[in-house]
């Protein structure tokens, strides 16, 4: 126990006793020591003497005001509100109670409610009359009624010209009256007779930032903890202040004060997240934060915090649920969308991020920062021409701003304009000395584009604007290492500036692994490992090194299960180790993981998700709809979540719940194509496609340019064999989008209805429209070769060749119709098919099979074997294989490969075709 501790015990200890040896006396005795207590401003006291007094007798209306008077000393308002309003309900002097109960209601904001029921009171002594007016004051105030509340303060004044709270709610209106020196001299002849004044001090604590004195400001602020230890709203502004001074030694010993007094208050975890932020320990700001939201759900800085703490960590789901209860309480948080938009396109949801950025734009059409998010956010859902032009906006209206000139160089680029974008970027690095992100972007494009001189030249600029930067020198040792130069110093540079700089790390893992040193890099992430065994981002690109060095998986699995360990509140973690087990189809291991994810941090959506799909693919779906649904409870806005819980219950049969949630999805967001086509489905399997040719119409109506409305109509129809219905929608759709998968589905349809004329008169006019669309020229070719015509396939491939000369895929299709043809322009084009993707299996067979029917089996059969080494489960190729073996006479090596074959059972349709070749052997 420390000194300080044991003094506080001993002090409680004493002061209890000394409470406790006057329990005789009468309730008369221990009012006037109470009295006597608060005189001395020992208000602890005092209050525990009133509580022992009213445990005798609760309706001494003395005992309740001199309580509730205590409370309001200690900052204690709620209590004391509460007892100062039952001294008014037994009677005590009103002169007395009321001032006080109205200046409590005011300190918990009850403003209204003071009007309601003070505002005609009227009483008759100086002192009482001026204290109750001041709180009207502050009520009236507070309702907006500045000229009422004046009349209040003015009356106050004149009932009792020195009364402290009266002279600073005057204060407080020349303040709001631009007279701060006027203010200030009240609030100093206050603070002269009450130096210990909360109010006062407060208010003087706010006049000096009012002109930016945070020196005075603070020490105001000091001087109200030391007062009352217990305010929290004093060791706030301290620490704010101090923040802002850089003083941060002297901000941590604010909050170690404020945890002294008050250590489960939310506030004091609030402050130790903001700490850990500055300290970039995000796992322990994000544990701090939810400390804070624990005691306090709904206090929007931690909510808004938390939101951004848990995107950077990845928790978009958490971030996202957050991030819409801070909305939900100020709709124009600028800084709330700007998070929740980069949110939404981290999880693939360009399309909503774009609806909120509009938004702000429609909000704020004349702010720079506002039409520079909206038109980041333009890019990342791929509009660069509607992005540029946001970009340009901004920029004209800071024409200073480095930052709107760089995202303006960025939407050039975007648009193919690579030489505006460079002098964009070029001006924005001359126009900010400070600033590096212009360089960065000028480095990077010129690495991308190969210009390895100009990319080092700008990587210097970056190191004399920011030479104690590790990212500077990493991003130097790139360049250098993409020049073909050595980069290892680099590198290294960036590791002594901070030796657990992760990007660095990987790179010098990169360097020894090039060098054929792997032990070494190995060595290196151990090591570092050592020292920081909480840096989930070093020990999962520690994972990332041994896959590059083709390490065991039992080694790396038990790097994951390490890293979990020494982070079992990390979800990256968590998720990286599922993946792993996923990848190696250890799908009761990956379950298990994410049972004990989920579990580990119950409140993660994220995790549950995983959990769901993972109890999806593995046939549990009762246990998937169960888990999407807690997760659902978690991000009730989750458009996602909804989807796949839809899926999860249609899995179960529950189609009528499926349905429920789609709808709640599309209540979200009425176009959302994939609840609309789910809906639908679910519709025509339960036979009612009349509602599900509804849905479809319902999309074509909202969106006439999309095709994905007459699509899904006509399929619906063509599942059900009603070809001209199908025809009917299909053919709306394709002259309303234009889109070639309709045509195809149109052609199919006429096809299918024994329309044939009107589907080569379709497939005609298509190409001869299109002339550039190689979609419907592909369906006919394939069509054609299906039903044996090679001749017309070839034709078709051709044709797609001839436009597409560079696609192997097209040149080894022309190659085998070709062959099927009897054309013998198939060797020709086969090798120039396996020129083109040299190692390529579907051509080495292609090529293979053609060389031996021609009579050249030995390096035929070379290709048919190398095709099969490389796609070993690709059964087709193999029997092509034994079918060539077979025709030069190695009749035991064909026998191996057609037992293959047949091992493989109903898993491989051929299996009549493979007993027949080995009956012949």
């Amino acid at each position: 126990m420390t000194s300080s501790s044991y003094l506080r015990r001993t002090t409680t200890v004493l002061l209890l006793a000394a409470v406790l040896a006057g329990c005789g006396d009468s309730p008369e005795k221990q009012i006037a020591s109470a009295k006597a207590e608060m005189a001395k401003k020992d208000y602890r006291a005092a209050a525990i003497r009133l509580k022992g007094v009213l445990q005798k007798d609760e309706n001494l209306a003395e005992a309740r005001y001199l309580l509730g008077r205590a409370g309001l000393e200690t900052g204690d308002t709620a209590t004391a509100e509460k007892h100062l309003r039952k001294a008014v309900e037994l009677g005590y002097d009103a002169e007395q109670s009321v001032p006080e109960l109205a200046r409590a209601m005011i300190e918990l904001g009850q403003h209204k409610k003071v009007l309601s029921e003070f505002a005609g009171r009227k009483l008759a002594s100086p002192q009482g009359r001026a204290g109750l007016l001041v709180s009207i004051a502050w009520a009236q105030l507070a309702s907006r009624e500045a000229d009422a509340a004046r009349k209040s303060i003015a009356d106050a004044l004149a009932a009792k010209p020195d009364h402290p709270r009266a002279l600073l709610a005057s204060a407080w209106m020349k303040a709001q009256d631009k007279d701060v020196r006027g203010a200030e001299t009240i609030i100093d002849a206050v603070l002269a007779r009450e130096a210990d004044s909360i109010e006062a001090l407060g208010m003087k604590a706010s006049l000096a930032l009012a002109r930016g004195d945070r020196e005075n400001a603070i020490k105001a602020y000091r001087r109200i903890t030391e007062v009352r230890p217990a305010q929290i709203a004093a060791h706030y502004g301290a620490y704010t202040l101090l923040m802002q001074e850089n003083k941060v030694a002297e901000a941590k010993a604010q909050i170690e004060s404020l945890r002294k007094v008050a250590p489960k208050h939310p506030m004091t975890s609030y402050l130790q997240a903001l700490m850990a932020y500055r300290e970039k320990d995000l796992p322990a700001a994000r544990d701090r934060v939810a400390e804070t939201l624990k005691f306090a759900p709904d206090f929007l800085p931690a909510l808004m915090f938390s939101g951004l703490i848990n995107t950077q960590l990845r928790n978009y789901e958490l971030a996202e649920q957050h991030l819409n209860k801070v909305l939900a309480q100020v709709p124009n948080s600028f800084f709330a969308k700007r998070t929740l938009i980069g949110v939404l396109v981290q999880t693939g949801r360009a399309d909503r991020a774009v609806e909120l950025a509009q938004e702000m734009v429609r909000q704020a059409p004349e702010n720079a920062e506002v039409l520079s998010m909206a038109a980041s956010t333009y890019m990342l859902a791929g509009d660069a021409k509607q992005g540029a032009a946001l970009f340009e906006k901004a920029a004209r209206l800071a024409p200073k701003d480095a930052k709107k000139r760089t995202g303006l160089a960025l939407a050039h680029f975007a648009a193919g304009e690579a030489t505006q974008a460079l002098q964009d970027l070029e001006a924005a690095s001359a126009e900010d000395a400070s600033s590096v992100d212009a360089d960065v972007l000028l480095v990077l494009q010129h690495l991308r584009a190969k210009r390895f001189d100009k990319a080092i030249e700008a990587a210097a600029v970056i190191e004399k604007k920011a030479p104690d930067s590790p990212a500077t020198h990493n991003l130097k040792g790139r360049v250098l290492a993409a020049a073909g130069k050595p980069a290892r110093a680099s590198f290294e540079r960036a590791l002594q500036l901070k030796p657990d700089f992760v990007p660095a790390l990987v790179n010098l893992g990169r360097i020894d692994l090039i060098e054929r040193k792997p032990e070494a890099a190995r060595k290196r992430f151990e090591d570092a490992i050592a020292k920081w065994p909480k840096n989930v981002a070093l020990q999962i690109a520690h994972v990332d090194a041994l896959n590059a060095m083709g390490a065991p998986r039992e080694e790396i699995r038990k790097v994951l299960e390490r890293t979990v360990a020494a982070a079992p509140a990390d979800a990256g973690a968590r998720r990286v180790l599922i993946a792993f087990h996923v990848r190696g189809k250890e799908f009761d291991l990956a379950l298990k993981a994410a049972q004990e994810a989920a579990a580990a941090i119950p409140g993660n959506a994220g995790l549950l998700r995983v959990l769901g799909e993972l109890q999806l693919a593995t046939g549990a779906a009762d246990q998937a709809v169960a888990t999407f649904t807690r997760a659902v409870e978690i991000s009730p806005n989750s458009i996602e979540l909804l989807l796949r819980l839809s899926d999860a219950r249609t899995a179960t049969g529950a189609t009528e719940a499926a349905l429920q949630s789609l709808r709640k999805a599309l209540a979200l967001k009425p176009d959302l194509r994939d609840a609309q086509i789910r809906i639908a489905s679910i519709q025509s399997r339960s036979g009612h496609t009349a509602d599900a040719v509804k849905v479809a119409r319902d999309m074509q109506q909202r969106q006439p340019k999309d095709a994905v409305g007459y699509l899904l109509e006509g399929d619906l129809y063509a599942r059900e064999k009603k070809w001209n219905e199908a025809v009917a929608a299909y053919r709306t759709g394709m002259e309303r989008t234009k889109a070639p998968l309709l045509a195809v589905r149109l052609h199919q349809s006429l096809s299918s209805a024994q329309r044939k004329q009107e589907a080569d008169k379709l497939a005609a006019d298509w190409v001869r429209a299109n002339p550039k669309d190689g979609y419907l020229r592909n369906y006919l070719a394939e069509r054609a070769q299906a039903a044996g015509d090679a001749a017309e396939a070839a034709r078709q491939y051709k044709a797609l060749h001839d436009q597409f000369p560079q696609n192997q895929a097209i040149l080894n299709n022309l190659a085998w119709a070709s062959y099927e043809a009897k054309d013998a322009k198939a060797l020709g084009y086969a090798e120039q098919a396996n020129k083109l993707a040299p190692g390529n299996p579907a051509v080495m067979d292609t090529l293979g099979w053609i060389l031996v029917e021609k009579g050249d089996p030995k390096r035929g059969i070379e290709l048919l074997q190398q095709a099969v080494a490389k796609a070993p489960k690709a059964a087709e190729l193999r029997l092509h294989l034994a079918k060539a073996m077979i025709r030069d006479g190695r009749k035991d090596e064909a026998r191996k490969e057609l037992a293959v074959l047949s091992a493989l059972g109903d898993k491989y349709p051929k299996q009549a075709e493979v007993a027949k070749l080995k009956a012949g052997l």
